[in-house]
């Protein structure tokens, strides 16, 4: 058995850093409902993506883009310096992102029982490579275990990414409902939902769903102990 893990929103809570940015580059409108528009922002972010991957927009638009695309929706419109000033400072607090210690628990309880951790996640190399040191996810990951999408040249939810992994009897982990869910359950892998935002699954459903990572913990640490009696 080996688990794979998602990264963004699944081992640190990418609105944290999202919200102390949209605080200090837009004050006067930190009345509005800022987690709404963070899901209408990653909303935004996964719709452009593949483009960004691909080449048919740059990086710098991908960023201008899915900001202003979510303020839009609340009749709000910012120029493209205003959206860069955001980027600018959202990355600045990415480099403060940890993971809770839910996550950590799960991360030791795999680690102590001999099972393998991996990472499958979409974005460029630098940035989720930076986002994985700062987490000190070596303390529980090899580098041959990581799949990060711009470098093997799929993205999530297209299950070629999971088929790259040849190892057997193997579970994801993650939020998304469409990059993770469709895209492990597409390439025949169990999964885990980390449903926070309770959404409603559709035709295709994962195996297990949890809404928090004290569920998700007790959840993996059921699981682990099913598979060590049956070992």
């Amino acid at each position: 058995m080996k688990f794979y893990f998602d990264v963004d929103d699944t081992l640190y809570d990418q609105f944290i850093p999202f919200k102390k940015a949209f605080i200090e580059i837009f004050p006067k409108i930190k009345t509005l409902p800022i987690y709404q528009i963070f899901i209408k922002f990653r909303k935004y972010s996964d719709k452009i993506f593949e483009a960004s991957q691909s080449g048919q927009v740059t990086i710098n638009e991908m960023y201008i883009y899915r900001i202003q695309a979510a303020l839009k929706e609340y009749y709000l419109e910012i120029d493209e310096a205003h959206a860069l000033a955001f980027q600018t400072k959202y990355y600045v607090y990415q480099q403060d992102i940890t993971t809770s210690n839910a996550i950590k628990d799960i991360l030791d309880l795999l680690k102590d029982n001999h099972i393998g951790i991996g990472i499958i996640t979409n974005g460029p190399a630098c940035h989720q490579m930076e986002k994985l040191r700062r987490l000190k996810m070596s303390n529980w990951v090899a580098l041959e275990d990581i799949y990060i999408s711009s470098v093997v040249g799929y993205s999530k939810p297209d299950p070629q990414i999971f088929n790259l992994i040849t190892d057997k009897d193997c579970i994801y982990v993650g939020d998304s409902y469409e990059n993770d869910v469709i895209g492990a359950k597409n390439a025949n892998w169990k999964c885990i939902w980390l449903n926070k935002k309770g959404l409603k699954a559709m035709d295709i459903k994962p195996d297990y769903e949890v809404n928090d990572e004290e569920a998700l913990l007790n959840l993996i640490s059921k699981i682990v102990k099913e598979y060590a009696q049956k070992m």
